[in-house]
Formats: structure tokens, C-alpha cells, sequence
């Protein structure tokens, strides 16, 4: 196994694994010049491997849940393990970010991780070579690249599983979130959306003005949010999509992509689990923000397709920029960054 440093001039550092092709951590000054890790995650090798929640991960072949396991491609249907009863996640138990990867490119700002998926290992259609590549710029920008090709007609679907925290808190509760989207895909009691597209408007869901992540707490204390956002502008990759900030800190981080979906999660099903530091782990201890196609896309037709072509090359970028905020609160996406 690789452990990778990329480092910029700026200031920005970033450490990611080839197990799993994991972003580990991601080292910014906050407001005052103290360096934080802005990411959840663990210490040492053992600790991922012995991750139930995805820490860092890339994953894949298909990311997110596909209802039973099971879908049609070309006439032919295709069973997948069920990893998360009564569903298939993140690419099963033989899925990307279980996997070692090989170190295809390096360099000191930039790393191209591949692995090469095999259909008799994971079940999925063909074999698929991918590859991800992270890069730092000196714009403090993170930029994660996918890129993959199959030997047959198939699906793809990946993105990384990083849990964010920016201030070192015990919860992301007080974090400010805002996201370019008008509506959302609700889910059925197994977490898989049920086909229907709808508004974000009066419901706890709506993040088009920035507001605390506590707002999504329930009775019992944990921020219930597991769900598709359709991001309204993807069709210009550098116009900013979403946005997370800790007043506490002073740290935000804006997110690009060209991907349609940002997956946003709060960590409902974290159990209490030693993180790094030995900081324990829970619901609302970070937020993951996955960045990808519509989730079990593969068997909704209204949903726009995951589907790859034999030797169509998949491409898909996300853009993590770090900056500091110039005064005490948010003012939506025209807020500029130091």
C-alpha cells in the first residue's frame, strides 16, 4: 500500500491512500493560521480496514444503493451482493474502495490511482479499468478526476466518501451548508429513492440559502438527511454547485462538478467508532457530500442513465476549493473567498 503527500504552495496539504484510492485527510490553516484536518477518518491502515462507513473512499463500480441488488442491461438481468440488506452499496463487498490500487502517475501536486474491476469478482457487466487522479492547484482547489473504459456494455457510477467536519467539533451541527438545487429525490424506508422527483420548498431539505446543519436534527439529537439533490447548474463545471462553512473556524469549502447529484448524508447509521486521535466517531460527526449520477438510476428509466458503452471512455470531475470567510456569515454563492 501507497500513503501519498501532495502539498501546494498555499498552504493546502493533502494526504490519500492507494487502498482504496482514500483521500486520508485534507490540512488547511483556519482563520487564525492554525492547521486543522478538515476530514474524518483513522490513524493507521487497521482502522480502514476494519471501516464499516466508507471513510474516504472512492467507491464504485456503481456508488449509492441499487434496490435489491438486481437490474437489467441489454436484455440480460444481474444479480449483485446484498451488502446493506435488502440493497447493494457503493460497489458491494468486492467494491472499489475495498480494493488496492496501483499508482499509475505522480508527481508532487498530483497522483493517478487505477484498479481494474473484474465482472467474475463483482458481478457487474464487463471488466472496467479506472482510474482517479487528485490534484492540488495553487488555487487551493483539490480537483478529483474518474475516468473509466469497459470491455463491455455496462454501468458507472463513482465518487468519493469523505466525511467533513471543518472545525474539529464534536458534531457538524453549527456548519453552514448551501446548495444550488431545487429539488430532490425522497427515498423509501431502505434509503432508495422512489422514483419521484420533488421540491425542496418548505421542507427541511431546502439549502438554497445557507443555513446550520442542526436544522435537519430530529427528536433523538441525529440530522436525518440521506438523499439525492439535483444541482440546477452542471452544465459549466467551474460555477460553484455547493458551499460549507464553520463560522467557527472561518473555513469554507466550495464544491464544483459535473456531475447532476450531490448525495448528502450526515452519518445517521455512524455507530460510535475510534477516529483518528482517538476522537470517537458518531451521527452528525461529519457530513459526506457525494458528488455523482442519480442514485439506482439503473433501474428508474426517467432518471438520466449511469450506462457506459463498450469502450466509451467515462469522465467525471470534482472540485473541492479551500478558502477563508471574509466576515462572520455566509452571503450565498456570490460570497468570495480570501
Amino acid at each position: 500500500m501507497s500513503i501519498i503527500e501532495l502539498i501546494n504552495e498555499k498552504g493546502l496539504r493533502v494526504v490519500v491512500m492507494s487502498r482504496g484510492a482514500i483521500l486520508q485527510s485534507v490540512h488547511f490553516p483556519d482563520r487564525d493560521g492554525h492547521v486543522r484536518d478538515l476530514t474524518l477518518g483513522f490513524d493507521n491502515l487497521e482502522g480502514y480496514l476494519a471501516d464499516r462507513f466508507f471513510m474516504g473512499q472512492t467507491v464504485g463500480r456503481v456508488c449509492n444503493r441499487i434496490r435489491n441488488g438486481r437490474f437489467e442491461l441489454n436484455g440480460r438481468f444481474y444479480q449483485l451482493d446484498i451488502n446493506r440488506e435488502p440493497n447493494h452499496l457503493h460497489g458491494g463487498g468486492k467494491g472499489c474502495g475495498l480494493r488496492d490500487w496501483e499508482v499509475a502517475r505522480r508527481s508532487d501536486t498530483s497522483v493517478t490511482f487505477r484498479v481494474i474491476m473484474k465482472n467474475d469478482e463483482d458481478g457487474y457487466p464487463g471488466d472496467a479499468k479506472i482510474d482517479c487522479t487528485y490534484t492540488l492547484n495553487d488555487m487551493n482547489q483539490l480537483i478529483i478526476e474518474y475516468t473509466g473504459i469497459c470491455t463491455e456494455d455496462s454501468v458507472l457510477n463513482l465518487t468519493n466518501h469523505t466525511y467533513w467536519n471543518l472545525d474539529g467539533d464534536e458534531t457538524i451541527n453549527e456548519h453552514l451548508l448551501e446548495i444550488r438545487a431545487d429539488s430532490y429525490l425522497p427515498t423509501d424506508a431502505t434509503k432508495v429513492p422512489t422514483g419521484e422527483i420533488l421540491s425542496v420548498e418548505g421542507t427541511k431539505f431546502d439549502f438554497r440559502s445557507a443555513k446550520k446543519l442542526g436544522t435537519l436534527l430530529e427528536s433523538d439529537g441525529i440530522g436525518r438527511v440521506d438523499n439525492d439533490y439535483i444541482l440546477s447548474d452542471v452544465k459549466h463545471q467551474r460555477s460553484v454547485n455547493i458551499l460549507l462553512a464553520s463560522e467557527k473556524s472561518g473555513i469554507m469549502m466550495e464544491m464544483l462538478t459535473n456531475y447532476p447529484i450531490a448525495h448528502v448524508y450526515a452519518g445517521e447509521y455512524v455507530t460510535s467508532t475510534m477516529g483518528k486521535g482517538g476522537k470517537i466517531y458518531k451521527p452528525n460527526s461529519g457530513i459526506a457530500i457525494e458528488c455523482q449520477g442519480y442514485t439506482n438510476a439503473v433501474n428508474e428509466p426517467k432518471f438520466p442513465s449511469i450506462r457506459v458503452e463498450k469502450g466509451e471512455v467515462f469522465s467525471r470531475e470534482i472540485v473541492y476549493g479551500f478558502g477563508h470567510l471574509n466576515t462572520s456569515e455566509i452571503s450565498g454563492f456570490t460570497q468570495k473567498l480570501k
